[in-house]
């Protein structure tokens, strides 16, 4: 058996700090976003912010109508008509 320290974690989530890190973000700037859902890739589990892998790759690629994995189209409404101009705050995408 390998020992620890010489064992690769394919993990699928990672922190904040080490998002943050990746994008060019400062970490308390990344952690506002997700606190205000304005980081779709971030979920909380338990009382600490993880960003999904495959959800950040999404994300930073512009794939917008990518399904959640809830079943909930990323960025929609589900009761907002197409054809209207969407209203509120400007997508705050981290491109």
């Amino acid at each position: 058996m390998a020992p620890l320290s010489r064992i690769r974690c394919h993990c699928r989530f990672r922190t904040g700090d080490q998002t943050a890190r990746r994008i060019g973000l400062h970490a308390d700037t990344l952690y506002r976003l997700c606190r205000t859902g304005q980081f779709p890739p971030a979920i909380q589990i338990g009382g600490r912010w993880r960003v999904s892998v495959p959800r950040l790759a999404r994300y930073l690629h512009g794939d917008a109508t990518s399904t959640h994995e809830l079943g909930t189209p990323v960025g929609l409404d589900s009761e907002s008509d197409p054809a209207e101009p969407r209203r509120g705050p400007p997508d705050r995408r981290l491109i």
